[in-house]
């Protein structure tokens, strides 16, 4: 491909991600009530009287993200879960908990498994970088993610749950801390991309420089859409996974309404002239999705 065919095709791409971001965002409504049934399942109370405090708010939810893994590795998730529940982990203030969280992550010298990559050099820049108050949530990423069993979706997700919870109106009932600082322009959130949004992304464009991965999506959104743009985005694999379908032994997915997705989900609305709008709309993303 010469300069001006690639330029002309990264010009298509970014008109396409406008269109498809404008019809997220003029179609929140629809992912709110089941992003609002996963929150309240996440903090509900533990008995009729007592709201969970910080530190059982924090855990459940990442307990409940770790979960959304399909494959989850059951022994490294089970090694950051003893470290969450060690009383070195403080959960008093965002603040607290991001400190003790990256000074707690497991070390791994000699870079022996795949799980642990963080080496005590690494670990001691990390930990510097965080006294960097211009990109928070970039390092609780990046923190999360040194984590055994967990790696770049699952941290994604979690941190871009503690950004909705305490930044967007429809969520804020489930906030747990009072310091957790706005996203800058110059801070990033990171996309969970998963298959869903890989494939979403493979039907669009096939990429300048070989597959389509969580790294290059996040790289080419946050070219083009700053801050809380990237929360709108997140509404993304909702439309994705309603309108995709699995192929047999094949490498790729069928791009059509999945009506049986949508009914599997517990915290989608159920009302029939609702499911009748979400379907029609489903259709409107198909075509965008589609077009060339």
């Amino acid at each position: 491909m010469n300069e001006e065919d690639e330029s002309l095709k990264e010009s298509e791409m970014k008109e396409k991600l406008e269109k498809i971001f404008n019809f997220l965002n003029e179609n929140r409504e629809y992912n709110k009530e089941i992003q609002s049934d996963f929150f309240s399942s996440v903090f509900k109370k533990n008995n009729s009287t007592n709201a969970p405090g910080k530190k059982e708010k924090v855990i459940s939810l990442l307990y409940w993200v770790a979960e959304t893994q399909s494959q989850g590795k059951i022994d490294k998730l089970s090694e950051s879960y003893q470290i969450f529940h060690d009383p070195t982990i403080k959960y008093d203030t965002c603040s607290n908990f991001c400190d003790t969280l990256a000074r707690a992550i497991p070390v791994d010298d000699s870079n022996a498994t795949k799980y642990l990559k963080m080496t005590k050099k690494r670990k001691d820049k990390h930990i510097k970088a965080l006294k960097d108050n211009t990109k928070p949530f970039s390092h609780f990423f990046n923190t999360t993610k040194n984590y055994p069993g967990f790696g770049d979706k699952t941290a994604a997700l979690f941190v871009k749950m503690i950004y909705q919870i305490h930044f967007v109106d429809w969520y804020k009932e489930y906030k747990i801390w009072d310091d957790v600082e706005k996203l800058a322009n110059e801070d990033m959130l990171y996309l969970p991309v998963d298959t869903v949004i890989i494939e979403i992304f493979k039907k669009m464009s096939p990429p300048t420089d070989g597959s389509w991965n969580f790294k290059k999506i996040n790289t080419k959104l946050n070219e083009l859409y700053q801050g809380s743009e990237i929360e709108i985005w997140d509404d993304l694999w909702f439309w994705g996974y309603i309108t995709q379908k699995v192929v047999k032994n094949q490498d790729h997915r069928d791009f059509e309404l999945n009506i049986a997705k949508y009914w599997v989900m517990k915290g989608s609305n159920k009302d029939q002239s609702t499911i009748e709008d979400i379907f029609n709309k489903a259709n409107e993303f198909l075509k965008l999705i589609k077009e060339k």
